[in-house]
């Protein structure tokens, strides 16, 4: 196995992380959305209820939603970095293999 071959799977390996990386970032955007849903819905019904332990009911029910949205942002914000890192990385062997390549024309045409 030459050092060729292994920036390469190195490069490919960087690749399959982000894509995963990715996908998680997509599944957690859709969880925001969904909170992001049912926050408007609690707020349209504690606006349009009278009766108090609705209204409390509902508050606790904002308050949970918001909780869990700043808790997804938090990981959204955490899976966004690893994907920056993983770009550097998939960047810095991507720069080896011309590097590489190079080595051994020289080497086979000597």
């Amino acid at each position: 196995m030459s050092l060729l071959d292994m920036y390469r799977r190195n490069a490919e390996r960087k690749r399959e992380e982000i894509a995963k990386l990715q996908g998680d970032k997509s599944r957690e955007q859709k969880k925001r959305a969904d909170l992001y849903a049912k926050l408007q819905s609690a707020s349209q019904a504690l606006n349009s209820t009278t009766s108090q332990s609705t209204i409390q009911s509902k508050r606790r029910d904002i308050e949970r939603y918001q909780k869990e949205l700043a808790d997804i942002e938090k990981k959204i914000a955490d899976i966004e970095s690893k994907i920056a890192n993983k770009y550097k990385e998939l960047n810095s062997e991507e720069k080896k293999l011309p590097a590489r390549r190079s080595r051994n024309l020289k080497n086979d045409n000597v």
